[in-house]
């Protein structure tokens, strides 16, 4: 399967281009970066206290990207302006929307969400606040909901706990998390897998291939470089392909035994 996997990304390595300069790429994995973790802080103060928990789940990220010491300090600093101050979070996010593409704006949101459902506990002002960024940053609530929906069905691709939703609710369907909680029938590896492929029951092989290659294009983590994903972040955009190919192979099986 590896060797499947690596021949994939070999191939659309060669179909990939920067249109950025390097400064510009190196500007934008600084925004990003700071965006992420001043956000992180904005949240943790979002319901007017910091539990000791949102520490260790600051420090769980920033373990989780792998930073190394400087790194550590600069996101530290992000992470305590947010919680203090977060009159930055406006223009940071601003000068982010201006300079990244959007599919990096898409994977700020993927981090974030990822993020707060490792920590097993959303709260409604949590939902909120992201909910307003996603706006801000010209994230519809139709893609919200949908990459929503993405990071829980990776999450349970991969057999982790799924998040506990302890919310009042939304003002809108995109914000409510009780609209997560899916069915038994809904958390069966093919199920996942399909939903992982935005892609409904009966499909045929060929048309199964043809999603699975453009979603592949599509999140290809060289792809995300050239745009200027942060170093630290190239776990992600790997981890979401891995899946990608994962959920297509599960599918693919599943219409083997049917044939």
């Amino acid at each position: 399967m590896i060797g499947k996997f690596g021949k994939v990304i070999g191939l659309l390595s060669s179909l990939l281009s920067s249109k950025k300069t390097d400064e510009e790429i190196q500007q934008v994995k600084e925004i990003m970066l700071k965006a992420i973790f001043l956000t992180m802080g904005c949240l943790a103060i979002s319901d007017n206290k910091v539990q000791q928990n949102e520490y260790l789940f600051f420090e769980k990220a920033q373990n989780y990207l792998r930073l190394n010491k400087e790194k550590r300090k600069d996101t530290l600093r992000y992470f305590k302006q947010g919680i203090e101050d977060g009159s930055e979070l406006e223009s940071t996010l601003l000068l982010f929307k201006q300079k990244a593409d959007c599919e990096l704006i898409e994977m700020f949101l993927t981090f974030q969400l990822k993020m707060i459902y490792a920590d097993g506990y959303v709260s409604q002002e949590e939902f909120s606040l992201i909910f307003d960024i996603c706006s801000f940053l010209g994230i519809s609530s139709a893609k919200y909901a949908e990459i929503d929906r993405e990071v829980w069905s990776f999450t349970r691709f991969q057999g982790q706990n799924s998040p506990q939703y302890k919310s009042t609710g939304g003002k809108s369907k995109a914000q409510n998390p009780k609209n997560n909680q899916s069915s038994d029938s809904d958390l069966s590896p093919l199920s996942l897998a399909c939903s992982i492929l935005k892609i409904q029951q009966p499909i045929s092989e060929r048309e199964l291939k043809k999603i699975y290659r453009r979603l592949l294009k599509e999140n290809h983590p060289d792809k995300m470089i050239a745009q200027g994903l942060p170093d630290e972040m190239i776990k992600i955009a790997e981890e979401k392909v891995r899946k990608i190919y994962e959920a297509y192979e599960c599918i693919q099986r599943s219409l083997s035994k049917a044939s």
